[in-house]
């Protein structure tokens, strides 16, 4: 399908640092209903899923994806603040009008403005992200940075993240301006993980390690979540397990949630159950004609 060609073209172009600055100019400008749901590292890039055409984005959410010559994005315009708000998770969204991003040989710079046009921090609490990239294109590091230059902790306390491959995953450690390790968020306790995509290049796995680089429980048990995702992009299912693949609840009393969506992408039920399968809980949402978020 034409919008999964589009979006592992602007996965490819984010994976990979090119040779020369950017800012050439944008070359191909999309429009898409939705962004990949991505609650596992900023290492995954932005994704945009469920792809129409400039005359339906005029009454419709949407986000607009300009790449430049090389297929890298070179600026993201989101007119989907609105439907963001119920949702907004630091991983996924940025909560800005309008994201800038640049390159050099190694390093790839996003800025984030206002619909004025005036510099503005991110939903991760940042002017400007730098990440870096290694000889071979992969992802090295991540900082994070004020109105004046500065490192700063974004919204999580991490000032940095740091990737190598290992095996099969790619390792992340995360770090605040201490040098303290950190966890993936407040709320949940993974400190060194490894992150494991599936052949679409979404998230398939994120484990728990210990210093060895093991496999192990976190102090709540849990060792692993695994994500699923269908054909059109859209993130139908996360479960947790321990390190013996048994399920497990996590602090928020559940072990697995299901996501129903409609036509365009958008989230109409979840569903929490519990280590037998039975249902915990759900939550519903409706939208107007035209994918508003109403209740």
């Amino acid at each position: 399908m034409l919008h999964i060609k589009i979006s592992l073209l602007i996965l490819i172009g984010c994976l990979l640092a090119g040779s020369d600055p950017a800012y050439a100019g944008p070359v191909k400008q999309y429009y898409y209903r939705q962004l990949v749901y991505n609650h596992v590292s900023p290492f995954y890039p932005i994704r945009g899923i469920y792809e129409i055409s400039s005359e339906t984005a005029k009454s419709a959410p949407h986000y607009i994806f300009r790449l430049d010559d090389q297929g890298r994005v070179q600026e993201i315009i989101n007119n989907n603040t609105e439907n963001e708000k119920w949702r907004n998770h630091p991983l996924t969204h940025l909560q800005v009008y309008r994201t800038v991003v640049e390159y050099t040989k190694d390093q790839e710079i996003r800025t984030y403005f206002d619909v004025k046009g005036n510099p503005v921090v991110n939903i991760r609490n940042a002017f400007k992200e730098l990440y870096t990239y290694d000889a071979t294109g992969l992802k090295r590091s991540l900082e994070f940075f004020d109105s004046n230059g500065q490192p700063v902790n974004n919204i999580w306390g991490i000032a940095r993240y740091d990737w190598t491959r290992a095996n099969d995953m790619i390792v992340e450690k995360r770090y605040n301006l201490d040098g303290k390790s950190m966890p993936i968020s407040p709320y949940f306790p993974f400190f060194i993980t490894g992150i494991q995509m599936d052949g679409n290049g979404y998230s398939a796995a994120h484990y728990n390690l210990n210093e060895e680089l093991k496999i192990s429980n976190n102090k709540d048990g849990v060792s692993v979540y695994h994500d699923k995702y269908d054909v059109n992009g859209n993130h139908v299912e996360y479960a947790y397990f321990n390190e013996n693949a048994q399920p497990v609840l996590t602090a928020s009393k559940f072990a697995k949630c299901q996501k129903s969506y409609d036509d365009w992408g958008n989230v109409i039920k979840m569903t929490f159950f519990d280590l037998n399968d039975h249902i915990v809980r759900e939550q519903l949402f409706h939208y107007d004609e035209h994918g508003k978020l109403i209740q």
